[in-house]
């Protein structure tokens, strides 16, 4: 092939060339090339290819050493950067070769260039989405697993090794080898659990276990997962899922145990501990034939210190003694306090014939803990003595509760007779009327404790008072309350003793049952949760309470039975609540964290979807009251665009009263709330108490209606970084949003919305959500119609078609453009609207036909629609209620890259299948290739108006390819519509480039029918065939005239339509005409032929012409 032939074909190829000479001067630029990098191929013909090469690329892209000249690697293929004529970058796939001639010696190279910035701008935001993903699973502690079951393979990323201590990186690992660092004790329960999922009994995998880490030790694992396919028997084949570090969740579990199980004031046991030891101690003595000395001590004169010094000396005191008794007791010897000042230590091994010796060695020992004074504060020291009941096993009692309250009626005489007691301790055998108590088995929820609790419903009562008024002392309640009590009113303090009180006194009620207060208790829980309660707290305000109560209880006179049945009655309500708290509360935050793992929307999901779902799912969680997404206007107001939530709906439509609505501006009262502050911060944003809040004064009244006290606003940033909307969460209970789990939570859930951004649809302009929901409810409700604009045959200039466009008309007459309303449907929303506009349409289409006009019709197709398997029986149904041909319906596809070709393949063959036209919308807008376009079986191509509308921006690239995209049709034998002919001069270069169909304002505007049905009467083409009347149009023609193809078709200067028009204009230089002349006259006039573009292109720019007909 010689060059001019090789130039001639590269002419017509859409990929960008460019031919050098054998010092690198371009030779021939195609058109391709010439739109790419925005130059003519005038400008380019004669320049060094370093006019598109940056000095210096910065990013570090470059030819990769290659270089025109003998001595150039050939061939070359590499990714380069290269600058285009208005400055802007373009990442480019080069390939280089050289061309040779008949000698084998270089006589230029060939280049050509491919814009790969679409791929390279997938590749950044897929790399962006991928690193706010590892964010969001570095937030929950998050790692990924993927299974090939029938591989025995799994591949886990990085976070999985740091989570057990070994170096960060992805691995893969034989699946069943797994299992070997499962923790024995738990091993048994996973592998069952995974087996069950993968016979398909189960559908979800989940389980809690430890795992070996790098350290030798044991990291807790929470795994979920579930099988993804399976094969045409079932087998399961591949599984996916996430693994959790949980330890620090169990260990916050084990110090919940701990604190339930242990004194929060000195550590020691508590009366549970002390239960369940002295039951084993019974055992083994049993088996062993010892003895075992029950101790109940009491300390002397510790009442004054407490009245002297203040609860806190007292405190102090109490932790050093039990440091005291500790260290002074033998290793079998156990002590755990009760509450108060009462202590009980457990002696075991007594020996029968030695007993009394042991003991009294062993209360010697124990009395040295008193023995010298215990410092208070700086300078004051106090002096206490002990009084100890002894009960000894099986002498005194054989169970744990008789021998408690032996002893504890035995250091009861010993205090009573402690002026005239010869010794500091007494044993139930000195006493005389005392026997060893018979096995007897007390229910706690029986009519005899409801009789006990009856009987001692004032010393309840008192006990119940004192500890609330200690409590709520303003100096008293633990540090972490105080935040708590702070963020209340004084009213809802008062309000909140009194709920504290009256819970107190129900679950301590006879008529009371273990299931209500479980249920009670659960419902507190969750509230407790949400504020911030936490379990710590929890544990030391029942402590508290038990330490009044035994307060009380010493000075009642009540026998010693009853006295230790109702110690007994108090504690284990006082622990069911508690353990129902802890249960509920642990639930509460397991729902938050939860949320966030929640399934993300697939790529491509309409924003307003993954809105109304997300929102769906925030506003069910505990304590949630409404929960909004903010948007701001272009006026500076904030508009509710979503709402959910019991109070969703109120709160919107306050927040869109006129006066009522947040601003952005931060010098306006209404720009201080915390929506308008997490945008301008980008900051998540909290109030601990709405109705303290100054911020939200004029909004406390509607706030206490519907039970809204406290806030947070979380800001959803772009993949720039910019806030683009705020998240508004409005709780139930004050501090709703202060604690460390919800603070994790609002991480999580800006994470979480940053990826669904990333992955949605582009979010509409703002707008109200009363405005959006009447306009949505309008549409389906009467108000959609469709506006007709004609496709008009550019030869015969006759009407063939009409596009139905959807349109919205309010019940006052407004009419709302699709661009409007659209965005405002999801998914489902669009399947029917297109159900009810295609009903709609093919109505008109048989009223056009009645006034005799013989026509096709086309409708828009949404992709989510396209891909509906039910779609072809939709259109079917219709076509066939209607009683039209299915060849007279077109259905217009528009490109996206949101569904994957081959899905999109198949939804089109579907289609394609019942009969009726389709039509590939907005050609050059997507990412069509070629081979789609040739495989896919589309009727007609639109090219899109954007590309019609550079005709006068970028005119000569612009004329190139609008002619290839023709040309292209015409060779795959489908029809071309060029769209968006808005003038006479777009109309007239459409014509002459080959358009036979055409679309736009320059030939009508989309009307209501009735407007067309007049308008199609008297209809005429406002450019008559083979007329130029306007630059463009000339520039058309001479630029058509000017490709080599096409000089055999060019006509004699006197007949051609340039010449004609050219002197039909005032003031044309003549050397204008003697440019246009020499392009007749030679065929090789190239420099005349560009001064002449040039010329034209200046008064295309210049020219003002009509735009619709």
């Amino acid at each position: 092939m010689t060059l001019p032939n090789f130039q001639q074909a590269l002419h017509q190829s859409s990929q960008a060339f460019a031919i050098l000479d054998p010092q690198g001067r371009i030779d021939y630029a195609n058109p391709a090339f010439c739109q790419l990098f925005g130059y003519d191929s005038a400008t380019l013909t004669g320049q060094s290819i370093d006019i598109i090469i940056p000095a210096e690329a910065a990013d570090g892209l470059s030819d990769g050493g290659f270089r025109c000249g003998p001595d150039a690697t050939l061939p070359f293929q590499g990714e380069v950067r290269r600058i285009a004529s208005d400055g802007r970058s373009i990442i480019v796939m080069l390939h280089g070769n050289a061309l040779y001639d008949a000698a084998g010696a270089i006589q230029g190279f060939v280049l050509s260039y491919t814009d790969i910035a679409d791929r390279k701008a997938t590749e950044l935001a897929l790399q962006q989405a991928n690193e706010q993903l590892s964010l969001a699973l570095d937030a929950s502690r998050l790692s990924l697993w993927d299974m090939d079951i029938l591989q025995d393979c799994a591949c886990v990323d990085a976070r999985w090794a740091r989570m057990l201590g070994h170096p960060e990186q992805a691995a893969r690992y034989r699946a069943s080898a797994m299992f070997a660092d499962v923790h024995p004790a738990d091993y048994q329960k996973v592998y069952q659990a995974c087996m069950a999922v993968l016979r398909g009994s189960e559908s979800r995998f989940q389980q809690e276990f430890r795992y070996r880490n790098a350290r030798g030790d044991w990291t807790w694992i929470r795994c979920t997962g579930k099988v993804v396919a399976r094969n045409a028997q079932g087998l399961a084949l591949r599984a996916i899922g996430t693994s959790q570090d949980i330890t620090e969740r169990k260990h916050n579990e084990e110090l919940i145990i701990n604190a339930a199980h242990h004194d929060w004031l000195t550590a020691l046991p508590n009366r549970f501990a002390l239960t369940r030891h002295l039951a084993a101690a019974l055992a083994r003595a049993q088996r062993s034939e010892k003895l075992v000395a029950v101790c109940m001590i009491d300390l002397d004169d510790f009442k004054p210190v407490n009245d002297t010094w203040g609860h806190e000396a007292g405190d102090r005191l109490l932790k050093d003694l039990a440091h005291r008794l500790q260290a002074l007791l033998r290793q079998t010897d156990f002590v755990a306090r009760l509450g108060g000042d009462e202590f009980v230590v457990i002696m075991e091994d007594l020996q029968e014939e030695a007993a009394l010796q042991q003991l009294e060695s062993a209360l010697q020992r124990l009395h040295q803990a008193v023995e010298s004074p215990f410092a208070l504060e700086a300078g004051i020291e106090a002096e206490v003595g002990m009084t100890v009941g002894i009960a000894l096993y099986p002498h005194d009692g054989i169970e744990p509760d008789a021998l408690m309250r032996q002893a504890d009626a035995a250091m009861y005489q010993a205090k009573q007779h402690k002026p005239t007691r010869q010794r500091w301790w007494r044993m139930v055998a000195d006493e005389a009327g005392y026997h060893a108590e018979e096995s007897s088995h007390f229910a706690l929820y029986g009519a005899e404790a409801s009789q006990l609790l009856h009987k001692s419903a004032r010393l309840i009562s008192r006990a119940t008072e004192l500890y609330i008024s200690r409590f709520y002392q303003q100096n008293r309640p633990a540090h972490e309350a105080l935040a708590i009590l702070a963020s209340l009113q004084p009213a809802e303090l008062e309000q909140l003793q009194r709920a504290h009180r009256d819970f107190l006194l129900q679950i301590l009620s006879p008529e009371q049952q273990a299931d209500q207060i479980r249920r009670d208790s659960r419902q507190l829980g969750r509230i407790h949760s949400l504020v911030g309660v936490t379990p710590a707290l929890l544990v030391q305000s029942v402590e508290l309470f038990r330490s009044h109560f035994s307060e009380q209880l010493n000075v009642t006179l009540l026998p010693i039975r009853q006295r230790y049945r109702l110690l007994e009655i108090i504690d284990s309500r006082l622990q069911e609540q508690l353990h129902a708290q802890l249960e509920a509360a642990a639930e509460v935050q397991s729902e938050y964290l939860e949320s966030l793992s929640l399934p993300m929307p697939h790529q491509g999901t309409l924003w307003t979807d993954a809105v109304g779902n997300e929102l769906e799912q925030l506003g069910r969680l505990p304590g949630m009251q409404a929960v909004l997404l903010m948007r701001l206007m272009s006026d500076g107001v904030f508009v509710p665009e979503n709402s959910r939530g019991p109070q969703g709906q109120f709160v919107a439509d306050l927040l869109q009263q006129p006066g009522s609505e947040a601003v952005v501006d931060p010098n306006s009262p209404r720009g201080q709330g915390l929506s308008a502050v997490a945008w301008r911060s980008g900051r998540i944003c909290s109030s601990a108490s709405y109705g303290n809040d100054p911020r939200y004064a004029r909004w406390h009244q509607h706030a206490g209606k519907v039970g809204i006290r406290s806030s947070m606003s979380i800001p959803v940033r772009n993949q720039d970084g910019l806030t683009v909307a705020v998240i508004s969460l409005f709780g139930a209970y004050p501090n709703q949003f202060e604690s460390a789990t919800m603070q994790q939570f609002a991480l999580g859930l800006q994470h979480r919305w940053e990826l669904i951004l990333a992955a949605c649809t582009k979010p509409a302009a703002a707008i109200q959500q009363n405005l959006a929901i009447a306009l949505r409810e309008r549409l389906f409700a009467g108000g959609l119609t469709f506006y007709l604009q004609p496709l008009v045959d550019l030869k015969l200039g006759k009407v063939v078609k009409v596009e139905a466009l959807a349109r919205l008309i309010r019940e006052d007459g407004q009419i709302v453009s699709p661009g409007v309303f659209l965005p405002l449907l999801g998914d489902a929303d669009l399947d029917h609207l297109f159900r009810l506009g295609l009903d709609k349409a093919l109505t008109q289409l048989a009223e056009l036909d009645r006034q005799g006009l013989d026509i096709d019709i086309s409708l828009n197709i949404a992709p989510c629609t396209l891909q509906d398997k039910d779609c072809p029986r939709w259109v079917a149904e219709a076509l066939a209620r209607h009683g039209v041909a299915a060849g007279r319906l077109s259905l217009e596809l528009l490109e996206t890259a949101d569904i994957a070709p081959h899905e999109q393949d198949r939804a089109i063959e579907r289609l394609r299948q019942t009969g009726v036209k389709l039509v590939m919308d907005d050609l050059g807008s997507g990412y069509s290739s070629l081979q789609r376009l040739s495989a896919l079986p589309f009727d007609t191509v639109k090219i899109d108006q954007s590309l019609t509308l550079n005709l006068r921006k970028t005119p000569l690239t612009s004329l190139a390819l609008m002619r290839a995209i023709l040309q292209l049709g015409q060779d795959l034998e489908r029809q071309v519509v060029v769209e968006g002919l808005e003038d006479i001069g777009m109309l007239e270069a459409a014509c002459i480039l080959g358009a036979t169909q055409g679309q736009g304002y320059s030939l009508a505007r989309p009307m209501a029918q009735a407007s067309f049905i007049d308008w199609q009467s008297t209809f005429r083409l406002p450019a008559a065939a083979g007329h130029i009347s306007s630059y463009l149009g000339a520039l058309a023609q001479h630029w058509l005239y000017a490709q080599p193809s096409q000089a055999a078709a060019r006509p004699a200067l006197a007949d051609c339509p340039l010449h004609h028009f050219l002197q039909g204009q005032r003031d044309v230089p003549e050397q204008v005409r003697q440019w246009h002349a020499a392009c007749h006259a030679s065929r090789h006039a190239g420099p005349a032929s560009q001064q002449l573009s040039q010329w034209l292109i200046g008064q295309m720019q210049r020219e003002s012409l009509p735009g619709s007909a």
